[in-house]
């Protein structure tokens, strides 16, 4: 993983020097590569495939933009470690942002490897920047659609 936040950097390039990926016809869907986060696109189909009420969607949004604010905090930090990723995690359980399962699921993933936790949460980072953007895109869709 490069550390992008970049959603085109994970888009296979041109397939020649005549193709024009401004053009109007339909370019393919990027091929996700491991560790990568999944595309807004992917994560909206999977929301629009869900019937959830306003309410649910607002608790939704509120407890993704509090997820990533969390994960950004702990992707910039120059000198993160297990034991702050531990912290937070317990806070937001605290806090009733996630539940106690979901922040032992959440912590189970956490590599043993201190040179792996920053790429990890990077990874995590970007999936649930998307699934965030996805949650506001839904949501203005209710507003908009009724």
């Amino acid at each position: 993983m490069s550390g992008t936040l970049n959603p085109l950097a994970a888009q296979d390039p041109p397939a020649g020097p005549g193709d024009n990926a401004l053009g109007t016809a339909p370019m393919p869907a990027a091929t996700p590569q491991p560790g990568q986060a999944p595309s807004v696109g992917d994560a909206l189909s999977q929301l629009q495939g869900v019937s959830i009420s306003p309410q649910q969607m607002l608790v939704g949004i509120q407890r993704a933009n509090y997820l990533v604010k969390e994960l950004a905090s702990l992707v910039h930090s120059p000198d993160v470690t297990r034991k702050d990723v531990l912290k937070a995690t317990s806070d937001a359980v605290g806090t009733r942002h996630i539940s106690a399962e979901e922040g032992i699921q959440f912590l189970a993933q956490m590599p043993e490897n201190p040179d792996h936790l920053r790429p990890w949460l990077q990874q995590m980072y970007q999936t649930f920047l998307v699934g965030a953007v996805a949650a506001h895109a839904h949501a203005h869709g209710m507003v908009t659609n009724g």
